[in-house]
């Protein structure tokens, strides 16, 4: 966080542009999370997609929980998947 920050600071004093695949990454996550939030009604999913699993979890935001997770590797640790 800390070390965003000062990158954040030298860019605007240096006007330094980055397109770097990280930092564009983490600008259109913090655009997205701007506009979405999840309620205990209507929660937020999320989902990361790696080369080997998928990844996803349903989240309250106002309460700051996840109320529940799933993987790709935990459907196949019970059986195979067709």
């Amino acid at each position: 966080m800390l070390e965003e920050k000062l990158v954040k600071l030298l860019r605007r004093k240096y006007r330094i542009m980055s397109f770097d695949k990280e930092s564009r990454r983490l600008k259109i996550r913090k655009s997205i999370r701007s506009k979405i939030s999840g309620t205990k009604e209507r929660p937020r999913i999320s989902v990361f997609r790696s080369n080997k699993s998928i990844y996803s979890q349903i989240i309250d935001d106002t309460n700051g929980h996840t109320l529940v997770s799933s993987s790709s590797s935990d459907v196949k640790m019970f059986g195979k998947t067709t």
